[in-house]
This record gives structure tokens, sequence and C-alpha cells, in this order.
């Protein structure tokens, strides 16, 4: 018997800019559609996690939403979280980044570990917040027995990801936030451009991946 909750399902995937995607699969079909009766996918089993693939970092968000009345909200629900899950596992990431900075740019912190952590806590917070907005949901699927929608967000750790960091580290820099040594923030506003694409070329290292 064909599933009333499908087409509503299809309609939402589709606007959500949902995909196949050939590295994690199981779930949506070729088509959106929630593998309602396919057993439970791989990725809901693993969870949110960062991997790297070719060249680059790519970061999965799994999340989900028990049983509603409401179809469109709980799909929403579940897109909203897994979201939310991979911008909680890329802030890991760019505290990495902000950490590796610091220690290669000691003259331009002041001697305040506290100050410091501050510092990372608020750039890696605020680039992975603005960064959550480019997670594509690539993959979805409906527990037959619990009516419990699950979905895949994934983000590249791309170019996006990168311009939200150094925009979050600009912020602080002018408005010269208690980490820095006033008359250094400047200079290295001049040259963060420079700076933080040596960064990336590091990335695999820094990131430990």
């Amino acid at each position: 018997m064909k599933n009333p909750r499908w087409p509503a399902l299809c309609l939402l995937t589709l606007l959500a800019g949902c995909a196949g995607w050939e590295t994690i699969s199981g779930g949506s079909s070729a088509s959106g559609q929630p593998a309602r009766a396919a057993p439970k996918p791989d990725w809901v089993t693993k969870g949110s996690r960062a991997l790297r693939l070719g060249a680059g970092v790519v970061v999965y968000g799994v999340g989900s939403a028990n049983a509603m009345p409401n179809v469109e909200l709980q799909w929403k629900a579940a897109d909203g979280r897994s979201c939310e899950e991979a911008a909680s596992i890329l802030r890991p990431k760019l505290a990495s980044l902000m950490k590796d900075f610091a220690q290669g740019h000691a003259g331009l912190f002041q001697q305040d570990p506290f100050a410091v952590d501050e510092l990372v806590r608020y750039v890696s917070k605020s680039a992975a917040e603005a960064g959550a907005v480019n997670c594509r949901f690539t993959q979805h699927w409906e527990d037959a027995e619990t009516g419990a929608f699950f979905s895949l967000a994934q983000l590249d750790m791309d170019s996006s990801v990168y311009d939200q960091y150094k925009e979050s580290l600009k912020r602080a820099l002018q408005s010269e936030h208690p980490a820095f040594i006033k008359d250094h923030t400047e200079e290295a506003l001049k040259n963060l451009d420079a700076e933080i694409e040596k960064q990336r070329k590091r990335e695999k290292k820094i990131l430990g991946l």
C-alpha cells in the first residue's frame, strides 16, 4: 500500500536540496524519498563525525526527530538537529586552527591564558555557527518501527568555512580583544589572508586527520 506520508516527505526533501551521496549510502533513494522499508543505514549507526575525503575534510551531522502528528515539523526538526550536530563537530576543528594560529604568532598575544582561551571559544563558536548555514541534507531515513526521522547533513571544510573563520578572527582583531597586544593588531590584520592560507595548506597536520 502506498505510504500517504511520502508525498509530503518528497516535497520537503526537494526543498531542502537533498541529493544522493556516493560516499555514505543508505537512506534516501535517488529521488530523495526516505527509505522507510530499508534496514538502518550505516550513517545512522556511526553518528556524527569528521572524515578526510580526498584533499579535503568533510563533517557529517546526524539528527533525528521522534514521530509527530505534523510530518513537516518532524522533518524540519530532524534536518535542523543534523545541522546543529555538524556545527558541533566543526567547532573543535576550528578551535584547533585558532590554537595553531596563537602558537605561531606568540608575539601577537598577551601572556594571559584565560583571555586566549576565551578568544579560541569565541572564534570557533561564531565561525561554526556561521558556517552551518552551508549544511546540505544528503540522506534521510525513517524508522518503520518507531516512526522517527533521521537526517544526515554534510558540511565541507571548504573556502566558505575558512572565510567564516577568518572573518571571526578579523572581528576579534578589529575590536582589540584582550587576548591581543594592541600595538600588533594592525600588522596582523594586514597579513591575515596569507596566514590563514598557510594554515589551510597545513590543514591535515593541524586537525590530525
